[in-house]
């Protein structure tokens, strides 16, 4: 029987590794013994499951600031090697816009400590000698403490590749030769957050794309690397036709984002448009982003056709965004299915909505009031690369083109091409089954 260490550091990963089934499903394997390794912050949500091997660690927030800072110089020194490096690094603290329009100013002390901390510790030679305090940062000794009793053949870390324990589940695993395989969570882990300074033995990672980022943007050897796809999809690549609809008229879905972006005036013009041509026949369900950055609130009230998807509802009221509000992952799938088709920026959904093979209207165009618009998105982030060769995507780059592009797309037919699933095969492997996958590396 072998012994698997999951650890889990964040709500985000309670939600996509043990709300959906995996963790449990290893734990009745009669060839594993599991144990949970959980971020003391996370302490009563863990207890309800009910696992029987179940530790706690914490760290103090001054190391993770330092860590944080440390990612940071290291993103710089390394910013050449993804789009999405150089477009933070640009967009950080100091653009163009932000500096027109006088954001710049309100935090402009931190915007200059944070240019200047950054620019000078990730040039030579000051690289070389912050690059001993990289090394120099100590180990939690109460994770090697419990590591090293609880003694695993295998140590599983789901990552969103920037983790202070991440890095320390490395070092960790190789003074004690624990094999350890970390998970990449999200779509653009590996292209937008930093380079893994240290490295697992084993890389699980989404699709062909996301393994070129491990190989290219983070240095990982071609062998270390694993397609596997991801359990957070599990609920799309079901072959479920029955999933029935949440709302009785025929409807429009559109989906907020979490970067700050007018959805307000887009809501209130397509509330008009629609009540105007379609006599209100056709709904428009928003659904915010969870944890989305922007301020304003729709009255929804004094629109004719809109509403909001009720599963927000309390959290958009209340202007809550804390990720300590984790949406079920089963309810979307019926939510997207039954839209007579999407309207999203530039999220992941795009590839939820794109495996269950739903037109999307892309917002790829810059609505002049944010600080970073989507156009600018659309042209640097990594991980975006290639989405247009996705056939049941339009991509709107001109505000004034929406209502243009809105008739487009309800009007558009054979969008899925021969070649459509192999191009989706390139961000998301849905042809794999991710617990079958992570046991055959496991063994």
């Amino acid at each position: 029987m072998k012994k698997i260490l999951f650890v889990i550091n964040s709500e985000i990963f309670i939600r996509n590794y043990i709300d959906t089934g995996i963790i449990e499903n290893f734990d009745k394997d009669q060839k594993y013994k599991v144990y949970i390794l959980a971020n003391n912050e996370l302490k009563n949500k863990i207890k309800r499951y009910n696992f029987k091997n179940v530790k706690f660690y914490k760290y103090k927030s001054k190391y993770l600031i330092k860590y944080q800072r440390i990612l940071n110089v290291i993103m710089w020194r390394y910013k050449k090697k993804s789009t999405s490096f150089l477009f933070r690094s640009k967009y950080f603290g100091f653009s163009l816009r932000s500096f027109i329009n006088f954001k710049f100013l309100k935090n402009f002390n931190q915007r200059i400590k944070f240019f200047l901390f950054n620019f000078i510790f990730s040039k030579n030679p000051f690289w070389f000698l912050y690059k001993k305090k990289i090394l120099k940062l100590s180990l939690n000794y109460n994770l090697e403490k419990i590591i090293k009793k609880i003694s695993p053949n295998t140590i599983i870390y789901p990552t969103q590749a920037y983790e202070l324990i991440g890095r320390d589940i490395c070092l960790i695993g190789k003074k004690l030769k624990i094999k350890s395989i970390f998970v990449i969570d999200n779509w653009d882990n590996l292209s937008s957050k930093s380079i893994m300074y240290e490295k697992p033995d084993i890389l699980c990672v989404w699709s062909k794309q996301t393994k070129k980022h491990a190989i290219k943007i983070q240095n990982f050897k071609s062998k270390q690397v694993k397609i596997i796809g991801t359990p957070r999809f599990k609920y799309y690549i079901k072959k479920n036709k029955l999933l029935k609809s949440q709302f009785s008229s025929p409807y429009i879905l559109f989906l907020g984002q979490f970067l700050p972006f007018d959805e307000a005036g887009i809501v209130h013009k397509l509330d008009n448009f629609l009540s105007n041509k379609y006599s209100n026949k056709i709904k428009l369900i928003y659904r915010p982003h969870p944890w989305r950055q922007n301020e304003d609130k729709i009255n929804f009230k004094k629109l004719k056709c809109t509403i909001i998807d009720p599963q927000v509802t309390h959290q958009y009221n209340k202007k809550i965004k804390k990720i300590n509000f984790q949406p079920n992952l089963s309810y979307y799938p019926s939510l997207i299915k039954n839209s007579i088709f999407v309207i999203s920026g530039l999220t992941t959904m795009l590839l939820e909505a794109s495996l269950l093979k739903k037109k999307v209207l892309c917002l790829a165009f810059d609505d002049n009031t944010s600080e970073i618009s989507q156009f600018d998105v659309y042209n640097n982030l990594e991980h975006l690369k290639g989405i247009n060769n996705l056939t049941n995507l339009k991509l709107c780059f001109k505000y004034e083109n929406i209502f243009k592009d809105f008739e487009n797309i309800l009007n558009k037919k054979n969008y899925i091409k021969k070649n459509f699933d192999e191009n989706l095969k390139n961000f998301i492997a849905f042809d794999k089954n991710f617990e079958k996958e992570l046991k055959k590396i496991i063994n």
